[in-house]
């Protein structure tokens, strides 16, 4: 029988060498694989400007609102990408962070697209800094927020034009939510009871109208938790902010959530009986 030789390598040794090759080989075609920047891939606009602000880096978000080709925005200054109205103030800004080496805020700024739109974003930024901590340039990340503003604008308009609609009338009129703390109040409320909005505010309704008695038109027993769930019409006795006794006419309707199906609170309207709407 032969044996084999100490020198010589076995089947086992040989099969352990053909998997090293091979895993080797294996490590070497990866590498040999171009690597993909993970922030070409990021699902908001990134951008990259040196420190006399041109850009040197642009993902692919940040390229498709500003360019219709990938290398167009790559030595643009960031100027020619603002707004007009905007330029002198984003320059000065701009110099300013790279000569003080500041982080940044977040800021809003206005930008046209590609596509001649005007559009706002809200911009977060860091600096781009060398070995020595010394700014190079700003990184970018902004988000546009023209849909949201637009909205928070028109829901202050609609607020505006609500609250302008509750101050013209004479009547007393008080929101609360389904726990009776009250929400809003109007100027004839103020007048009323003597507390301002603010003070109301927060506060349980009765702690701010002292209501006596209820006598409603559908003759049912009445409360404000009733009132949660329909409307009720008919007089109470309340105390104004003299303490005196006086007869009103009241007015209650649910304020109803109909995406939810739930009663958010209760609209009280309170009238003297002789008081001509304004």
């Amino acid at each position: 029988m032969n044996r084999i030789s100490e020198n010589q390598p076995s089947l086992l040794d040989a099969a352990n060498g053909v998997t090293m090759e091979n895993d080797a080989q294996a490590r070497l075609n990866i590498h040999d694989e171009p690597t993909r920047n993970p922030i070409e891939d990021l699902p908001v606009a990134y951008v990259e400007f040196n420190a006399q602000g041109t850009i040197i880096y642009a993902n692919s978000i940040a390229r498709s609102l500003h360019c219709n080709k990938g290398d167009e925005l790559i030595g643009k200054s960031a100027w020619d990408i603002m707004a007009a109205d905007q330029v002198d103030l984003s320059r000065k800004a701009f110099m300013a962070i790279m000569e003080s080496g500041e982080e940044p805020p977040v800021i809003q700024r206005a930008l046209y697209t590609q596509n001649g739109e005007y559009r706002t974003y809200e911009m977060f930024r860091s600096l781009i800094r060398d070995e020595q901590g010394h700014p190079t340039g700003l990184r970018y990340v902004y988000i546009d927020i023209t849909k949201a503003q637009s909205a928070r604008e028109e829901a202050q308009q609609t607020h505006q034009f609500m609250k302008s609609i509750l101050e013209s009338l004479s009547e007393v009129v008080i929101v609360i939510d389904s726990i009776g703390f009250v929400r809003l109040a109007n100027q004839a409320a103020e007048e009323f009871t003597g507390l301002s909005a603010a003070e109301m505010f927060g506060r349980q309704i009765e702690e701010c109208l002292m209501f006596v008695s209820y006598e409603m038109d559908s003759d049912e027993n009445f409360s404000l938790s009733a009132a949660l769930g329909k409307s009720y019409a008919g007089r109470t006795v309340i105390r104004d902010r003299k303490k005196q006794k006086v007869q009103m006419e009241i007015n209650t309707s649910p304020v109803v959530d109909k995406k939810h199906e739930y009663s958010m609170g209760v609209v009280i309207t309170l009238r003297m009986p002789n008081l001509e709407p304004r």
